[in-house]
């Protein structure tokens, strides 16, 4: 499944555009609920859904994953990417899914396998949708400025801004994606390979066993 842009390449919005500030034809041309009934047919019909977010550039479509979040389809999605451009996007949901649907009900799958497999499925939404779309522009906006720290200007306060990004991915969890998860998340190792905001790294850990 592919949420894509209405327009072309010239108008395409990012992911830290403000929703009200988005191009027109996201608002006449898109229609997010009935794309998710789409993803809750082919689910619920037996079909693994891989979702290529890439309605607007470098990052989750915010608004439109919050409904897929509220839809409760979140954790039934086999693979998802919103990373950079549209064909690094597609091209790693394809990826993962052609993975995923190979050892699907194959003799030699194994837990451990699906274990990594979901590790990697959350660090995509938490990546692409909670570092790109949500925290980077929150910590560029807010935090670096109290740092006296910029986008590319960073490194003589590094440890405070790998925390606040880690508390604010902690936040992103919370809020977003552990209600209804099989399984308990933590990352740890948060840090700007290239020092600078555009990139993250961090490991993701996942547990069975939801919320009580």
């Amino acid at each position: 499944m592919v949420n894509s842009p209405p327009v072309g390449q010239k108008d395409m919005n990012e992911s830290w555009t403000p929703y009200a500030q988005r191009h027109r034809s996201y608002f006449s041309e898109m229609n997010p609920k009935e794309f998710v009934k789409a993803i809750r047919h082919y689910i619920e019909d037996g079909h693994m859904v891989a979702l290529a977010d890439v309605a607007v550039g470098n990052g989750s479509d915010h608004p439109f994953m919050k409904l897929v979040g509220r839809s409760g389809l979140l954790h039934d999605i086999a693979a998802y990417a919103a990373w950079n451009t549209s064909g690094n996007s597609m091209g790693t949901a394809v990826s993962h899914a052609v993975i995923e649907s190979y050892y699907r009900g194959h003799s030699s799958d194994t837990l451990e396998r699906q274990t990594r497999s979901r590790a990697y499925y959350y660090f995509r939404l938490i990546e692409d949708w909670g570092y790109q779309a949500v925290v980077r522009e929150d910590v560029i906006q807010h935090v670096l400025p109290q740092l006296g720290a910029s986008y590319y200007e960073l490194t003589h306060v590094q440890k405070q801004v790998y925390a606040s990004i880690q508390s604010k991915l902690e936040q992103f969890i919370a809020d977003y994606l552990q209600e209804g998860s099989p399984y308990q998340f933590r990352i740890k190792d948060v840090h700007l390979p290239w020092d600078r905001m555009f990139e993250v790294g961090f490991d993701v850990l996942i547990e069975s066993g939801t919320n009580p």
